[in-house]
Parts: C-alpha cells; sequence; structure tokens
C-alpha cells in the first residue's frame, strides 16, 4: 500500500530522506527531474511542442528549473519564467538556475509585472511556482499569473500539485484561483486531492514519480489515508492446499431479482464463484424458478422457508440492491441480520426498498460487515454532500462506530475500515459504470469472505479484482462495450495477472 500523507509529513519525509541518504537538496531535486524528464517526455516531444516553465524562487521552483534544462539537453525549446515573490531566491532554487547556464535555455528574471509570452495551443506550460507545502491561497502576483494561465488555451502540466490546490484539502482553499492542470506529476507518495472527483477539474491526469525516499522514514510516517498497489494486493491471495474440496472454499447466497433483476442476482453469484467460492445458492421472488437461463452452476431457491434453516451453512451472504420484500420481507430480513453467525455483504440499494428505516436495518449490520454505498445512494438515504471527502468522513465515521467496513464506489473507490483507515482502491475505469457491475462487485467480495478472508481482505481485495477485471478488458477491447457480465468474465484474468506480481 502507498501512504498518502499531509504536505508537512511529505515534507518532514523529504528532509529526512536527505539527510540519511546524505543527499543535497540540489542532488535530490536532481533525482526527482530525472523521474520527471522521463514521464514529460512520454507524453510531449521535442518537435511539436515549446516549453514554458513558470518557476517560483522558491525550492519547489528548482523542480522546474531542473526540468527545463534536461529537456533544453534533449533539443527541447524550453523559456523560463523565474517568479520572486519575495524578491529573493531559495539557495536550491539558486544552485539550479546556475546550472541553466549555458544551455541555451531563455531566463527571465520576474519581480514585477513583465509581458506575458504568446503561447500557441501546442505549447506545454510548466506549473513549478508552488507545491505541497502550500498552506494557504494564492495571493498578489502568483494569483494574477494563474488566473492568466488557466484563460490559455495550450497543455498545462503542474510538478507535484496544481498551485493553489493544498495536500491537504480545506475550506480555506480558493477555488478559483488553482492552476487547471490538463497532467500532475506527482513526486513520491499519492496525494489526497488526486483522488477525489471535485479536484479532477485542477489536477487532470495524474502520474506517481518515482524520488527513492527512504525506506525507513517512508516506514516512520504514520498514514490514515493509503492507495492499493498491486504488489500488496497480490500477497493477500491464499494458496489452495492440495488436497482440497468444494467444501473447503466456502458457500455464498446471493439474494436479490425484484423488478425482474434476476440476471443481476446471477452475475453476483457467477463473480463468487469465480473468485474461488465453492458453491453458490440464489434466492430470488417466488415463481421465478424455472423462468430464466440462470447459471449452471448455482442453486436457485425461490423461498426463503427453502433456505432459513441452513443459513448457518453460508460463510458468506450478499443482500443485493435488488432485493425486496417479495424475496425476503421486512421481518425475515430483521431475524436474519440478528441470527447472522458470518459477516453479510450489503448493497445500500436494498434498503431504499425497504419500509423499515434506513437508521434503522443499519444498526441490526452484523459487526466485520460489508456495505457497499454508491454517491446515490447517500442522497436517497443521508443527505447531499457538496463534495466526495464530506462523502467519506460521514461512511468513516460509520465503519468506526458500527464496527463494519464500508465500500464508498466511484472512482478510486474508497474502503473505510473498521479502524478508522481509508484505503483507495488503484484500478477500474469509467467504462465500468454500466448495469451489472455492481453486483459483480457484491459478488466477489461475498466470495472471499465465503473462504474465510478477514473483512478487510475480502473488501480492499474484492474491489480490486473487480476494477482489474475492467482494467483488462478495456485493454483489449474499449470502455463503451463493457457490462457487467464481461467483468465476471475477465475475473479469472485478474487473477493471473495479480497472481504474476506474486
Amino acid at each position: 500500500m502507498l501512504k498518502i500523507f499531509t504536505g508537512g509529513q511529505y515534507q518532514e519525509l523529504l528532509l529526512k530522506t536527505q539527510e540519511r541518504q546524505r543527499l543535497s537538496g540540489a542532488d535530490f531535486v536532481e533525482r526527482a527531474g530525472a523521474g520527471l524528464l522521463y514521464e514529460f517526455m512520454r507524453h510531449y516531444h521535442a518537435a511539436r511542442h515549446d516549453v514554458y516553465v513558470f518557476a517560483g524562487a522558491e525550492d519547489h521552483g528548482a523542480y522546474g528549473l531542473c526540468l527545463a534544462r534536461l529537456l533544453a539537453e534533449r533539443n527541447y525549446r524550453v523559456y523560463v519564467y523565474l517568479i520572486y515573490r519575495s524578491g529573493t531566491i531559495s539557495p536550491v532554487c539558486q544552485e539550479q538556475r546556475n546550472r541553466l547556464s549555458g544551455t541555451g535555455v531563455a531566463l527571465e528574471d520576474v519581480y514585477a509585472q513583465f509581458d506575458v509570452p504568446m503561447l500557441a495551443p501546442s505549447d506545454v506550460v510548466v506549473d513549478a511556482l508552488v507545491g505541497s507545502e502550500l498552506l494557504r491561497p494564492l495571493e498578489g502576483g502568483y494569483r494574477e499569473l494563474v488566473c492568466w494561465l488557466n484563460s490559455v488555451r495550450c497543455h498545462k502540466v503542474s510538478i507535484d500539485l496544481p498551485s493553489g490546490l493544498f495536500s491537504q484539502p480545506s475550506s480555506q482553499m480558493d477555488l478559483d484561483h488553482i492552476f487547471r492542470a490538463d497532467r500532475t506529476l506527482v513526486l513520491g507518495t499519492p496525494r489526497l486531492p488526486c483522488l477525489l472527483s471535485e479536484y479532477a477539474p485542477y489536477v487532470g491526469q495524474w502520474s506517481l514519480i518515482e524520488i527513492a525516499l527512504d525506506e525507513r522514514a517512508y516506514e516512520e510516517g504514520e498514514a490514515e489515508m493509503y492507495l492499493s498497489t498491486d504488489q500488496a494486493m497480490a500477497r493477500t491471495i491464499r494458496v489452495r492446499p492440495s488436497f482440497s474440496s468444494q467444501e473447503h472454499f466456502g458457500r455464498v447466497l446471493m439474494c436479490g431479482g425484484s423488478d425482474g433483476c434476476i440476471g443481476r442476482v446471477a452475475l453476483a453469484s457467477e463473480a463468487a464463484l469465480r473468485v474461488g467460492s465453492g458453491d453458490a445458492t440464489m434466492l430470488l421472488p417466488s415463481g421465478t424458478l424455472g423462468a430464466w437461463p440462470l447459471l449452471r452452476e448455482a442453486r436457485v431457491v425461490d423461498s426463503y422457508s427453502c433456505i432459513s434453516e441452513e443459513l448457518h451453512l453460508y460463510r458468506g451472504m450478499a443482500l443485493c440492491s435488488s432485493l425486496g420484500p417479495e424475496v425476503l420481507s421486512d421481518e425475515a430480513l430483521e431475524l436474519l441480520l440478528r441470527n447472522a453467525r458470518y459477516p453479510i455483504v450489503i448493497d445500500a440499494g436494498m434498503y431504499r426498498r425497504r419500509q423499515v428505516g434506513y437508521g434503522q436495518l443499519l444498526e441490526l449490520t452484523p459487526e466485520h460487515s460489508v456495505v457497499c454505498f454508491s454517491s446515490e445512494d447517500l442522497r436517497e438515504l443521508v443527505a447531499h454532500f457538496n463534495s466526495d471527502l464530506e462523502r467519506i468522513d460521514y461512511v468513516r465515521a460509520l465503519a468506526l462506530r458500527l464496527g463494519i467496513y464500508v465500500v464508498l464506489k466511484g472512482t478510486y473507490t474508497a474502503v473505510c475500515l473498521k479502524g478508522g483507515n481509508v484505503i483507495f482502491n488503484s484500478t477500474g475505469n469509467p467504462g465500468m459504470a454500466t448495469a451489472g457491475s455492481d453486483e459483480v462487485l457484491l459478488g466477489s467480495i461475498a466470495g472471499l469472505l465465503a473462504q474465510g478472508y478477514p473483512s478487510s481482505t475480502a473488501s480492499v481485495l474484492g474491489v480490486y479484482l473487480h476494477g482489474l477485471a475492467g482494467d483488462i478488458y478495456v485493454g483489449k477491447y474499449a470502455e463503451a462495450p463493457l457490462i457487467g457480465g464481461d467483468l465476471s468474465s475477465f475475473l479469472p484474468h485478474a487473477f493471473r495477472q495479480l497472481l504474476a506480481q506474486g
């Protein structure tokens, strides 16, 4: 897992890295510059783009000056505007300025007003004014410069974070005066704004630049939020014993199918089997038995009475969003929640079909269960939240209070652990906003629970595999044709790719 640090923590990590690795500030900037150069050249070619670097005269500006020199050495036409906000320049930035001599870079020192360049649509602006150390909104010349840059039509790249954007989002930010990047080159560790939808217009596409942070200093840093990685997820997958039988890998029960959505319950069941569950049963509305060409590998029942005496046999159970009273009455649902011996996976859309209050059912959720919310679920059941961060704060508090795990679905799906930590998912794509996708996610988590995976692992790994299946499909085809059945079909490919990491 990659830790997500605050701006202050990140600055402390940089200082410890330089101290323990005995690096000067200039040497560290050179190391980062090599990574910035590689990523920049992947997207912008010297023959097509002129580069305009706007750098602050503080430490952060040194990264922009270093990148400018390295680009010039590779035949890019580079123009640098070095902005002296306080009239002085930091030693690290001065060192990089000195190294620009003789490189052919056109450098202009800016102390006050200056003549702005005429930028063409093919030009690339590099924002290196201020980085993650920013603690207050932009002022004066920086503020005016960012306003002008945002008004110009060209390619825009930020180093570390767009100028004006705090690494720890705050109501003090001036959203009208933040640099709007097409691409952000983040140094060392992920930043929280990169994972929240409200800041996407400023961050654009982002990539992480490896800068070889000190491992001990990194481990010493405390974090409450993380970003999942393929290596971390690969380590959680269990190896199956040679002498195994179907019973070793648990049974799952999928409940749903109201309003004709029985096919989606079949998708959830298939996903549970695809991630390794030994058996699956579907509880569907009365009268649907035999009316649908359902999953061949799954058992189908259309009455709760058929399974009420065997619930203890199911180590994984999922309540789909299509679970209405005609499948499971409110009284039966309350009884099931009260008497459950194992954690249950619940799609919060199910609460919206019930006459019993959402809060009342939520309080009955068995400990260690997993509840999956969409933004629409929260809006309908709780309140309108103004931002992803507000939604995360709500479900995080919910997980802490009830001792459950909450999955907040979306881009960079957030899994809130019962201890308060949040793990953002690094897989998935817009093509997964399609019918049946939620059921495949639900089934993936339930299938892992059935095999005895802890709820924390089942929720994080299930979300990761679900997104990875979508990424593999899109890598082979495209986003638009993707449907829920494709996600289930590509789960084996996701497993194979993840196991290769181990």
